[in-house]
Formats: structure tokens, sequence, C-alpha cells
């Protein structure tokens, strides 16, 4: 059997031998149930029946498209419109009139109740808008303020262009305080401009 598939260029057969194969647009190690041999290129059965369009009710008003991400080797993330999450597969359904975006978990679910409330700020801890998000699977690093680790379905505020995150609930830590290591004045909390430069040394523990 062949199939043209918009995920891909050539023209998809089925293999002789059935064998798992990581599939290019889900990633999930699963039987292959087409395969482009020349390109190395393997699709399992549910993605390679995943639609070019679908209507989905979450946007009635026009029809989202899968879409292949650009292959110059830049990770590119974007927020999903439905869960929050931020993700860079190479595959996703856009709407081409609106800023509207699913991941392919997202986009296969039946309904989706309410949106994603992707509320923009921006904050002394970033030199870009940071979006309410979460960090999603590819989550790394820790939080611009409180440096503790980031979790994957924690709520931050992110940047979607350097992969940066901020808990939500560290937002409002405040920019100055009193401390009784250093009484005669306030100590500010250093923005981006300050901190990315050479490490400091704590003056109370060294």
């Amino acid at each position: 059997a062949e199939l043209k598939h918009g995920a891909h260029e050539c023209v998809l057969t089925s293999p002789e031998n059935v064998a798992d194969g990581i599939c290019n647009i889900c990633n999930k190690d699963e039987p292959v149930e087409f395969a482009c041999d020349l390109c190395n290129f393997d699709l399992c059965s549910p993605c390679s029946k995943l639609p070019p369009k679908v209507s989905h009710n979450f946007h009635t008003d026009h029809p989202l498209e899968l879409c292949l991400g650009k292959k110059d080797g830049e990770t590119r993330n974007m927020l999903c419109s439905g869960c929050g999450n931020l993700f860079s597969e190479a595959f996703y359904y856009k709407c081409k009139d609106c800023e509207i975006y699913l991941d392919l978990s997202c986009a296969v679910l039946a309904n989706i109740e309410t949106g994603w409330d992707a509320e923009e700020k921006l904050h002394y801890s970033h030199a870009h808008l940071l979006r309410r998000c979460r960090p999603g699977t590819n989550a790394r690093g820790s939080c611009l303020l409180c440096e503790l680790p980031l979790s994957p379905c924690a709520i931050c505020y992110g940047c979607v262009l350097c992969n940066s995150f901020v808990h939500e609930g560290c937002l409002d830590l405040p920019r100055e305080i009193q401390h009784p290591a250093h009484p005669d004045h306030p100590l500010i909390r250093l923005d981006y401009t300050h901190t990315c430069g050479d490490g400091k040394v704590c003056d109370a523990c060294g």
C-alpha cells in the first residue's frame, strides 16, 4: 500500500516486514505502518491517519492545518492554546488566520472545554514578554527568581524565544528587602541586565 502524507514530501509505502521504529511525528517506538526508506522516515498507524485539516470545537472560526516545523536544526517553542504546554515538536496544528496552535495531544481530543489563559507580562527578571504557560516535557533549568528546578506541569510565565521561566508564584517576590546581614541599606533584587555577567559571591555566607 502507498500513502501520500502531508508530513513528508515522498510517497510512503507499507514495509514488507512490519517492525518497530521511532515514528517521525509522535516520536514513539511503535510498529511502522508506512515508511520512506530513502529518507529514513517512519510513521506509526495512528499518525498515518492524521488528517491534513481538522475542524475543532476549540476554534470554530477556521480549520486547523497540520504543519511541519522548519528543518534548520533550531528548536522553536510554541505555546499550545489548548493545554498551555510549551512544545517544540516538528508537527502541530495551526490556524493560518489566527494565533492558534494545538499540539498533537490536544488536536486529537474530541473536546477542549476552555482554552489556556496565555496572559502576557513584562517582568524585570527578563528582557522579553513572559507568557503564562507550562514548561512541558522539554522543561530544563530552573526558575529565574527562586532558582528551583522546573517541573513540566508547573504554571509559569515563560519566554518562548529564550526558553526561560518564572514560577507564577514567584512573580510577586519583593524587588527590595531589608536584611539583617546589611541593615544600613535595602537590598534590591538584580534584574537580568546584572545577572548575565560574572557570578557574584554572597556576602552573608560566602
